[in-house]
């Protein structure tokens, strides 16, 4: 297998986030594989993706098992912001449009809406205490001239269906969402946040509960055809099923599938979390809100003031896991954090970590058949917004897999085969080119 990064980026210890100090008990569902196994569903991945569609097999009566080289919720389902929200598409609304018209745009958004209405009612239906909070998302506008591009860019929302509202400055500040990076901003009425690794944990006791069967601590090596379905040698251990899922998202390798080779591009995203801020600090900025929100920036900024009184703040950047390089990158976050809210830095930081998240070459999510192997479906690439699409997406294989949904009822945008990228071993030099464009795009429109 060949993989992106280093052997570092894969190590199955827990990392050390504010979200595993908040769900000691994640690394504790299932037992490892310990002897030879025979199993109608192998869903290899187990995310919000694998877990999902875990779920969903077993409520329908099917026999699925469910094998991560960690835990449930070990990769980017139990690293990331939390944010339940609109996205998936690293495509913007307007191309969406040209590219597939607004019949098949509105498809995909009504897809997204179904995905966040999905984690609430899995976090509802199960009892799953996933700390949830906020009354949709904000994006605030890094400039004046950011908030003028983003009015034009929600009047297109609106018209396709999205509850978004604009607000001056004044008004953000009001709610209090002050700062002196911000420039206004827009909501969208739609999504919440949560604890992204309670959620998972729940999410893989509910899976057992109704019948799934998890192995973590059981890494896939290989994956081939075989008479009747698939082998995979998995530990010191063979499965046999006759169906295939796999779910990896980022975390996935060259030369172990064919279907997704040379496909996806692994990137990070960073996330840091400071001490408890005492009131009176919350009130210095201006900043008392709880809703989650995101800024303009091409490499985007998101955070939100979470339930325990911490403040996340997150970024996309770098594209090495060098020491040196990763330092740099965590006093970049730092610098960014205090630039835009120069009252907390005196704050500590308890918690950075940083996770792979995964992009793909027409920056469109896909969901759908692995390859050309007959029986073997995927999902990936969320592009940093997966906690709602990549669950949805896991219960959308599990229906294409059974049968009871076609690849055709899919929107244009996530049922196209997953291309591959152009000189693949070149592809972090294109996550480098990617962050250039994007800081030239950002340097032109102020």
């Amino acid at each position: 297998m060949r993989r992106a990064y280093p052997p570092s980026a894969y190590d199955p210890a827990p990392p050390p986030s504010w979200w595993a100090a908040t769900a000691p008990d994640a690394p504790k569902r299932g037992a490892p594989l310990s002897s030879d196994l025979a199993v109608d569903f192998a869903i290899v991945g187990g995310g919000f993706t694998g877990l999902n569609a875990a779920l969903a097999l077993a409520e329908a009566g099917e026999e699925a098992a469910v094998f991560d080289a960690a835990y449930p919720g070990w990769g980017a389902s139990g690293r990331n912001g939390g944010f339940v929200c609109i996205g998936g598409a690293k495509l913007p609304l307007a191309e969406q449009v040209r590219r597939f018209g607004e019949d098949e745009t509105r498809a995909f958004l009504s897809t997204q809406r179904a995905a966040i209405d999905h984690v609430g009612d899995i976090l509802a239906r199960f009892g799953i205490d996933a700390d949830r909070h906020s009354d949709g998302e904000w994006s605030l506008a890094h400039s004046r001239r950011a908030f003028e591009a983003a009015e034009a860019d929600a009047a297109l929302e609106r018209r396709l269906g999205l509850p978004v509202t604009g607000h001056a400055k004044g008004a953000c500040d009001e709610r209090g969402m002050a700062g002196p990076a911000f420039h206004g901003g827009h909501h969208t009425a739609v999504g919440f946040a949560i604890n992204p690794l309670k959620y998972a944990t729940g999410l893989a006791a509910a899976a057992e509960a109704v019948g799934a069967r998890l192995f973590p601590q059981s890494p896939v090596h290989s994956i081939r055809r075989a008479p009747g379905g698939f082998r995979l040698h998995v530990g010191g251990f063979e499965v046999r099923a006759r169906k295939l899922i796999v779910a990896v998202n980022g975390y996935g390798a060259d030369e172990w599938v064919p279907g997704l080779d040379d496909r996806v591009l692994p990137v990070l995203s960073s996330i840091m979390v400071t001490r408890k801020l005492t009131g009176a600090e919350l009130q210095g900025p201006g900043w008392t809100s709880d809703q989650a929100a995101y800024d303009t920036r091409a490499r985007v900024h998101y955070f939100r003031l979470l339930p325990e009184g911490r403040f996340l703040f997150g970024a996309r950047g770098g594209s090495s896991l060098n020491p040196v390089l990763q330092r740099r990158l965590n006093a970049r976050i730092r610098r960014d954090f205090e630039a835009m809210f120069p009252h907390w830095a005196h704050v500590e930081t308890e918690y950075m970590w940083n996770g792979l998240l995964a992009l793909a070459r027409d920056m469109a999510p896909h969901v759908g058949p692995l390859g050309d192997w007959e029986n073997a479906w995927t999902a990936c690439c969320y592009h940093g917004n997966g906690v709602a699409m990549g669950s949805w997406s896991g219960r959308l294989l599990a229906e294409l897999a059974t049968g009871r949904r076609a690849q055709g009822s899919l929107p244009a945008i996530i049922r196209a085969p997953l291309p591959r990228f152009p000189a693949p071993r070149l592809r972090m030099a294109y996550v480098k080119g990617y962050y250039a464009l994007w800081d030239l795009r950002e340097m032109m429109r102020g």
